[in-house]
């Protein structure tokens, strides 16, 4: 009998963990193990076809067959209760601002124990919006990939910069660069900001603000630098400031870059949110509107982008959630319970 690959095993061991999960007949195991096998990649790491053809790693044939049995396995599979995850930054809000229409659709909507909030903001801030969408006794909301917040009222870090910020803010602050450092509770403005920086925090966030005392570095889940798009001096600042602690700066928004911790993406975080709540991470679905979405779109089941047609990861070719970004997770959820895939 030859070897298996690392891409044969891999998919074998999460076929063999799915059965941990929900109990399968032989038919349903066949299936699986395929669905598996074209949703990881040859290092045996989870991915979405979309990605790994974008990537150049599977053929546009794969990829198609991946998809295909994306759509067999949820076909098979529509009866389970799905989890949701969704941005709460862009795609369940608009410009920041929730309206009425969303809170309705929240507060009302069946399934709403099932949606997780993924979001870069600070654990007060996503508090006050998971009330407003009536959704803060859900078991469990993540936010930066790195804080999980527990609807019930706990709190867990698992990564943070810590103190390995303070050279990278160190080279910003020398070069004139404004900042600022998240903390899980507050935000703490280093720098002076200018008023358009300014606007974009109370844009996106709540403003939990500590500019009093002395900056504790242990705390410091993230570090966010004002950037606009376009300005290649600045960008190559923080490029060094994020390589001087060994990690890289990501583009998050047209203004904005964050330098974060190692292993602090939406993926890693929506598998141990649905390892807690009993769900397998592929029984999941997912909205992205921006590249830092990838690594969820990469392990959740139903991967979708948002409808705006500048958004970064249509050249991905993932299917499109709604008609237009303001009814995007309510289409989503539509589309997912009748099947419609």
């Amino acid at each position: 009998m030859r070897a298996l690959s690392v891409r044969e095993a891999a998919a074998l061991r999460r076929a063999e963990e799915f059965k941990r999960y929900y109990p399968l007949t032989d038919s349903d195991g066949k299936l699986v193990y395929e669905y598996f096998l074209a949703h990881v990649t040859h290092e045996g790491l989870d991915g979405a076809p979309e990605i790994m053809r974008r990537a150049g790693t599977v053929s546009d044939v794969e990829c198609e067959r991946g998809k295909k049995l994306r759509r067999e396995f949820f076909a098979r599979f529509k009866t389970r209760d799905l989890l949701y995850f969704a941005d709460v930054d862009n795609t369940v809000t608009r410009r920041g601002i929730l309206s009425d229409e969303k809170k309705r659709f929240f507060n009302g909507w069946a399934l709403s124990d099932r949606v997780v909030l993924s979001t870069g903001k600070i654990y007060k801030s996503i508090e006050k919006t998971a009330r407003e969408l009536g959704v803060d006794k859900n078991p469990c909301c993540c936010l930066n990939g790195a804080v999980l917040y527990d609807g019930r009222g706990g709190r867990e870090i698992v990564a943070k910069l810590g103190e390995k910020a303070r050279p990278a803010a160190r080279i910003l602050r020398e070069k004139g660069l404004p900042y600022v450092l998240y903390y899980p509770d507050a935000l703490r403005v280093e720098t002076p900001l200018g008023q358009k920086d300014y606007e974009n925090l109370l844009r996106y966030d709540e403003m939990y603000l500590d500019e009093k005392g002395e900056t504790d570095f242990k705390r410091v889940v993230k570090l966010l630098a004002f950037v606009d798009e376009g300005d290649s001096e600045s960008e190559a600042i923080v490029d060094g400031a994020a390589a001087a602690i060994g990690l890289k700066a990501l583009r998050t928004a047209p203004h904005s870059y964050e330098i974060v911790p190692p292993l602090a993406d939406k993926g890693r975080a929506l598998k141990i949110t649905a390892k807690r709540l009993g769900v397998h991470f592929r029984m999941t679905a997912a909205v992205g509107d921006s590249m830092n979405d990838l690594p969820m779109l990469a392990v959740c089941g139903l991967p979708y982008a948002v409808s705006d047609a500048s958004c970064e990861l249509a050249r991905f070719g993932f299917a499109v959630a709604g008609s237009d970004r303001n009814t995007d997770l309510p289409e989503l959820f539509d589309k997912v319970s009748r099947g419609v895939l």
